[in-house]
């Protein structure tokens, strides 16, 4: 879609989609140097109260009204130091339009991509994910949940990656995704000893663990 030419945002921010009834958070999936162009992803879910709202303001061929931008997890310049993003599922959306923007930039430092889904049919964007791993500082590393991993283990691709593997050296981590995941995540970074400091979520902040 097509923003209003006073519409600005820093990569990795997101916006809500406005309806009557309630609003809808989507992270954008598009870097700044892109605008007005305007992307975000939209996967519809079954009996998923978000997602009829959604599908209304799509059926109704309007123009769609959006607010924003919000939070406070994003890059406004080139990372200085290594930098590991893990993504589930649609929470590729973040991770991508952050490493699209550091491609504008004198990007240096290692940059690592861990994408976590449930299927293989859910990497949507794969083409274009992987084409970012064209800059020589971009690692993509795509993972699949193996069958039953996460009911019996109660873990999803990217904790069982982490695990086998430990994770890449960097200086900060953003963790992009639903509640579940990253939390599920963030038990993992700090059970290899990465503090709680050295990781970001827009989740921390709208979703905070009681207690934590």
């Amino acid at each position: 879609m097509e923003a209003d030419t006073s519409f600005r945002f820093h990569a990795g921010q997101y916006l809500l989609l406005v309806h009557p009834n309630r609003s809808v958070p989507f992270s954008i999936a598009t870097s700044p140097h892109h605008l007005p162009a305007l992307e975000i992803h939209y996967r519809p879910i079954t009996a998923s109260a978000d997602a009829a709202i959604v599908d209304a303001l799509i059926a109704e061929r309007q123009d769609l009204t959006i607010e924003g931008p919000f939070g406070d997890v994003f890059v406004d310049d080139a990372a200085r130091e290594p930098l590991l993003l893990i993504a589930g599922g649609t929470g590729v959306a973040q991770a991508g339009a952050i490493v699209d923007f550091l491609r504008t930039r004198r990007q240096r430092a290692r940059v690592t991509l861990l994408w976590s889904v449930a299927r293989s049919t859910d990497f949507y964007c794969d083409a274009e994910i992987r084409a970012f791993a064209d800059a020589s500082w971009c690692t993509i590393r795509p993972v699949v949940d193996s069958p039953g991993t996460v009911q019996s283990a109660g873990e999803n691709a990217a904790v069982a990656w982490l695990r086998a593997h430990g994770a890449p050296d960097a200086a900060q981590v953003i963790l992009c995704g639903a509640p579940p995941f990253v939390y599920a995540v963030t038990d993992a970074l700090e059970a290899l000893g990465i503090p709680r400091s050295r990781m970001r979520s827009d989740v921390f902040s709208y979703a905070p663990r009681p207690g934590r």
